[in-house]
C-alpha cells in the first residue's frame, strides 16, 4: 500500500516560513509559533524494529509540525474546528491518503498496517489523519479550491518554525528535509513531487 505522504506537497510551499536551529534548546525538535515538538514526541511514534530510524523520525516530526502549522493558521482565522467536526472529515482524510475511497474502521485498519512498513508505529496513523483533516478545515475556511490558494495564503501569515540541526535543514517548497530524495524513502511511500535530491542527482548529470 502507498501512502501519500505528501498528497498535498503543492499546497505546502511555504516560502515565508523561517526554519532555522534549535541549537541551545535541548530535547526539542522543532517549535511551531512557540509551540515545541520534543524528542520525546518524536520517539513515541517510532516502530523499535525500523530498518531505517532515521527515515521514520523525519517522518514522525514532518507530520507533528504540519499539524501544528494548520492549527495556528486555523486559529488565527477563528476558524478552529472542534474533534466533532474534524471527524466528519475522518474518512476523506483517510481515502486522500491512501488513494482509494475507504471509510471507518475498515479505512483505519488498513492505514494503520501501513505504519510499520514505514519504520512508524500504528499509533501514528491517527496523528497522520488529524494533519490531513486540518489541512481540508483550512481549505475550507478560505474558500480555496486549489492547493496553490492555500499555500499563498499560509504564505501570507508567515508562521514561525524552528527545525533542530540534526533533521539537516528544511525545503519550504516540499515541506520536508532538504536532500531526501526518492530512494532513500522507505517502502510503500510516495511523495508525488521531485525531491530535492532528485533535482540535484539530475542537475549533476
Amino acid at each position: 500500500m502507498r501512502i501519500r505522504w505528501l498528497a498535498a506537497a503543492a499546497l505546502c510551499a511555504l516560502g515565508a516560513l523561517l526554519l532555522t536551529g534549535c541549537d541551545s534548546k535541548i530535547g526539542t525538535a522543532a517549535e511551531v509559533n512557540g509551540s515545541k515538538i520534543s524528542e520525546s514526541d518524536v520517539a513515541r511514534y517510532l516502530d523499535p524494529a525500523a530498518a531505517d530510524a532515521g527515515q521514520a523520525r523525519n517522518l514522525a516530526l514532518q507530520y507533528q509540525i504540519r499539524e501544528k502549522l494548520f492549527t495556528v493558521a486555523l486559529q488565527s482565522k477563528h476558524a478552529l474546528p472542534s474533534d466533532a467536526d474534524l471527524q466528519k472529515l475522518h474518512d476523506q482524510a483517510v481515502s486522500n491518503l491512501l488513494g482509494q475511497q475507504l471509510s471507518g474502521a475498515q479505512g483505519d485498519q488498513t492505514l494503520r498496517s501501513t505504519m510499520t512498513q514505514n519504520g512508524l508505529k500504528p499509533s501514528f496513523a491517527d496523528k497522520l489523519v488529524r494533519s490531513f483533516e486540518l489541512e481540508l478545515t483550512y481549505a475550507k475556511a478560505i474558500n480555496a479550491n486549489q492547493e496553490s490558494q492555500v499555500a499563498a495564503d499560509l504564505v501570507k501569515q508567515k508562521i514561525a518554525v524552528t527545525v533542530n540541526p540534526r533533521y539537516g535543514s528544511w525545503d519550504t517548497s516540499t515541506f520536508g528535509f532538504t536532500g531526501l530524495g526518492s530512494k532513500q524513502l522507505p517502502p510503500g511511500v510516495s511523495l508525488g513531487t521531485t525531491l530535492p535530491g532528485d533535482a540535484r542527482a539530475s542537475n549533476s548529470q
